[in-house]
């Protein structure tokens, strides 16, 4: 009863990554979202970008600057340094302390095929790319 309860409640109009927008370069990762981003909440510290290394695991790579460019509904991420590994993982934040936020104050709902999120817990974004 209580996952039909749950599956009832309304999504409340966080912004969503399109998961298919996501694309690793060595020293940038973009992505794009279906609703406006408040623009100050687009900082590096709402993100996570790592690839992995076989003698390290997950070394987080440091993002020194979050752009949003509000005409494409994108962000662009430009790394420190170049991002290395088979596997490449984005992590975009709509919980803890510094979530995105929509232009309706609420934070980010996570995918755009994930299901409700509230207005006050968004929900991550997380994608991993297999490549070179």
């Amino acid at each position: 009863a209580l996952l039909a309860s749950r599956a009832l409640v309304p999504d409340a109009g966080g912004p969503r990554v399109d998961g298919a927008s996501v694309v690793f370069e060595p020293k940038q990762v973009l992505f794009k979202v279906d609703r406006d981003l408040l623009e100050p909440s687009v900082a590096p510290e709402a993100f996570a970008v790592s690839g992995y290394d076989e003698t390290n695991g997950w070394p987080v790579a440091n993002i020194k600057k979050a752009t949003w460019d509000g005409a494409a509904r994108s962000v662009t991420l430009e790394l420190s340094a170049q991002l290395k590994g088979k596997a490449k993982r984005l992590v975009a934040r709509g919980t803890g302390e510094r979530p995105l936020l929509g232009s309706n104050f609420v934070p980010l709902a996570g995918a755009t095929v994930d299901p409700p999120a509230t207005a006050h817990d968004g929900r991550d974004f997380v994608l991993m790319q297999l490549g070179s």
